[in-house]
């Protein structure tokens, strides 16, 4: 007998991701339906993982370091830099949908020399 294999709510957020580029608003409705469960605890797991999102972004995502190590580094300059040139804030996508801007937590990139 054949056991019929269900997504885990993980799985099925990473499959919408997939497919649109991020999770919308429709598709979160649908989940908490279909699984009984609050909309809110949906959220709670899409804003756990930081690889989920609930805004479209851009196709190429910049991230820059700004822990303590890369922040006494100077990278709020090239935070800066990246932002001027961009013309975008951090969090925010280009008008064309090719970038996004994040700023964020240790990237573990310190040890490398270059």
């Amino acid at each position: 007998m054949e056991k019929f294999y269900e997504k885990t709510l993980l799985e099925e957020l990473h499959d919408i991701q997939d497919t649109y580029g991020y999770i919308p608003e429709e598709q979160i409705i649908r989940i908490a339906k279909t699984r009984n469960m609050p909309k809110s605890q949906v959220y709670g797991v899409i804003s756990f993982y930081s690889m989920l999102h609930v805004k479209p972004r851009g196709r190429y995502i910049v991230r820059v370091c700004d822990s303590l190590s890369c922040h006494l580094n100077n990278s709020e300059s090239v935070v800066e830099m990246i932002k001027e040139f961009l013309g975008i804030e951090s969090g925010e996508t280009t008008a064309d949908k090719k970038f996004t801007l994040e700023v964020v937590e240790c990237l573990g990139h310190c040890g490398r020399v270059r």
